[in-house]
């Protein structure tokens, strides 16, 4: 495919970069304006990380093939257990990679608590300390 010559390209006109950003807000609002956006993202988000995960454990591509069987013919009983032995693993390989996502993101805001609560002790003045004794007694004769 080649890329369009000047002439068929649209000509952008002169915009600030407040301009630019204006239209491009414009834009985005648009598309998720539509019906249906925010739900077609996620299905398209989550089947692309389902993909990446079945070629991550089925790097043969096993389980396409076993997909395209399934189209025409029916699966053996066999062929079924190995479909849903990689079905299996890829949810496993993605709830792996989610839980360690949730580890590290736990930590670093243990880590950003830790951190602000070191500085707010490093700013706040110390307690003065009381003298020891008692309670005062009242200067009013009984």
């Amino acid at each position: 495919m080649t890329d369009p010559t000047p002439e068929q390209q649209m000509p952008l006109p002169d915009l600030t970069p407040s301009e630019r950003s204006l239209r491009a807000q414009q834009a985005a609002d648009a598309r998720w304006s539509k019906p249906g956006a925010r739900q077609r993202q996620a299905d398209a988000i989550t089947a692309a990380g389902l993909a990446r995960h079945e070629r991550i454990v089925d790097p043969d591509g096993r389980a396409e093939v076993l997909r395209a069987v399934s189209a025409t013919r029916r699966l053996t009983s066999p062929e079924r257990h190995e479909l849903n032995d990689i079905v299996a693993r890829t949810q496993n390989s993605l709830r792996a990679e989610l839980a360690g996502k949730a580890l590290k993101a736990s930590k670093a805001a243990r880590k950003a608590a830790d951190e602000l609560k070191a500085a707010e002790a490093a700013t706040k003045k110390p307690a003065r300390a009381k003298k020891a004794g008692g309670a005062r007694k009242s200067r009013r004769a009984k």
